[in-house]
């Protein structure tokens, strides 16, 4: 199929990919590494992220297993998989 300026691709946008993006700013602020830092084409993390690749962990004091658990529940692979934003609050609340 040609491409057609007039043809828009909405993905669907939902709390899960609010979640999953939750994880992404942890890991970033807490890391001061974007996720997928050394992949160059955003292609290609596109790609990795649909085929269940996550970044791998940094070496950093700060991570804990604790974040990292909570970093990799936010990135599970279903929608199922990953918490609830409540999950989310209540895990930050007793971390901090």
């Amino acid at each position: 199929m040609p491409f057609d300026e007039d043809t828009k691709i909405v993905p669907d946008v939902t709390v899960a990919c609010d979640i999953f993006s939750f994880g992404c700013v942890m890991l970033h602020t807490m890391s001061g590494q974007l996720p997928y830092f050394n992949v160059k084409l955003s292609l290609a993390v596109a790609m990795l992220i649909c085929s269940g690749k996550r970044p791998k962990r940094p070496v950093e004091p700060i991570l804990t297993d604790e974040y990292w658990d909570l970093i990799n529940w936010c990135w599970g692979k279903s929608a199922s998989a990953r918490p609830t934003a409540e999950d989310v609050h209540l895990c930050v609340s007793r971390l901090l």
